[in-house]
């Protein structure tokens, strides 16, 4: 983890589903702990209430559904990544995020950053790709983030929400069906 906490959804779209819920990090005892009361209602003693907190226990049933894809994450990833190179290897005229140094992307999504992103969405969709536009807006214009902006200006995220796309990446994703979506953008892009 980088700094003190780090955080992880375990959302039914995730790469490891407990269908809700989310995991937090932390080598620190005191957000531990406050973590830890925070997640049952912000109790520290018995009805004893010093954080304002709700029901973020996980059931034993949600948990078993995450333990159980333990055993194959690694090769879930691994199947992830190659289908992730055989685009970059294959896709013409488009831009990726870059993976820094040190870091290994699990590929949760597939993202290609182009210029007429809405155009290529649509003839996509026409032709019977599904794709998704994750975050059509920096979240710094998200309502509840805007009230606290000091009028900064974040013209990397405004790029990025401008030209994002998604395209199919799952597990179940086979070669005829990545190259039909290799075509179909090629084809658009020239």
């Amino acid at each position: 983890t980088h700094g003190l906490i780090n955080t992880t959804s375990f959302h039914a779209a995730k790469l490891l589903t407990t269908i809700e819920g989310g995991m937090i990090f932390t080598n620190d005892e005191e957000i531990f702990q406050k973590a830890r009361c925070i997640r049952n209602q912000g109790e520290t003693g018995k009805y004893y209430h010093e954080y304002l907190g709700n029901n973020y226990r996980m059931t034993d049933i949600l948990a078993a559904i995450g333990n159980s894809q333990m055993d194959r994450i690694d090769r879930i990833i691994e199947m992830r990544r190659e289908k992730a190179h055989y685009y970059r290897e294959n896709l013409k005229n488009v831009e990726y995020p870059k993976e820094l140094p040190n870091t290994k992307s699990n590929y949760f999504l597939f993202v290609i950053l182009v210029d007429e992103r809405d155009k290529l969405n649509h003839y996509l969709n026409r032709n019977g790709i599904e794709t998704r536009i994750t975050y059509p807006m920096p979240i710094s214009e998200q309502p509840v983030f805007k009230k606290y902006s000091r009028g900064e200006r974040f013209p990397v995220a405004e790029e990025v929400s401008r030209r994002v796309l998604s395209i199919p990446l799952h597990n179940k994703l086979s070669r005829e069906e990545q190259d039909y979506i290799i075509e179909k953008i090629n084809a658009f892009l020239g």
